[in-house]
């Protein structure tokens, strides 16, 4: 086996928080600005469940959809938007409610652990970032807290999503690496762990709450609580 030379991460809940809380509180201005008269929780609700089943059906999906065209997540969630309004009889604007929600998105905060685990990790590792994203919200994420990463590949530029094999083949030719060489960290045991173990990589799964591993189809090759965890993680990986 190779030495592991390659650290790749997803970015959302791996890096930058993305919790529920604050897709409420993105909902609740939305609410606000338009003057809805509807519960922002119930609305966010009847969007999220439009919102998943974009997700199972979009390339990469659960149902596989080899021949599916792609939909970026602006297309999608503005799609989202104009059938909760029409559910709950809502006269909004579903593109300004769509661009609030991609400001949001770009303004995620970082884990307290990112920084610290980034510093140590960059001295022996190149790294990089692939996501499930737009690069209109992923990269100003990633350029607001001054990350650098060798390569940042997210779903819009690949035209694929995780756990699709070829938005991870796409980042090896990117990087000019084997799969042999590169760990990938994220936090969806589905499309993070299954979606790159598909083109060969080793994985770890980062579960900073303690959640249920809710996949049997594959298991990570480790598992972490922090970002500060992973030095020894890689390097124990680059030995056998």
């Amino acid at each position: 086996m190779k030495t592991i030379s390659t650290i790749i991460f997803d970015a959302y809940e791996t890096i930058a928080t993305n919790s529920p809380d604050q897709w409420r509180s993105s909902f609740g201005e939305i609410c606000q600005k338009f003057q809805f008269h509807v519960d922002p929780t119930a609305l966010w609700r009847t969007w999220k469940d439009f919102e998943t089943r974009f997700r199972e059906t979009r390339i990469g999906g659960v149902k596989e959809r080899k021949n599916a065209d792609f939909k970026s997540y602006q297309d999608a969630w503005h799609d989202c938007f104009v059938e909760s309004f029409d559910v709950h009889n809502l006269n909004g604007d579903p593109n300004c409610a769509t661009n609030l929600l991609i400001k949001h998105m770009s303004e995620r905060e970082l884990y307290e652990d990112v920084m610290p685990g980034l510093i140590k990790i960059n001295k022996i590792w190149k790294t990089a970032v692939l996501s499930n994203a737009d690069d209109g919200f992923l990269i100003p994420m990633l350029e607001s807290h001054s990350l650098n990463f060798e390569a940042v590949l997210s779903s819009e530029k690949a035209k694929s999503y995780k756990p699709d094999a070829s938005i991870f083949f796409r980042m090896l030719d990117i990087l000019n690496v084997d799969a042999s060489e590169c760990v990938y960290v994220g936090d969806d045991p589905y499309a993070d762990v299954f979606g790159a173990s598909r083109a060969g990589f080793k994985t770890v799964w980062i579960n900073r709450d303690e959640r249920d591993y809710v996949t049997d189809i594959v298991e990570p090759d480790a598992r972490i609580s922090s970002f500060l965890e992973l030095p020894l993680i890689v390097e124990s990986m680059s030995r056998f």
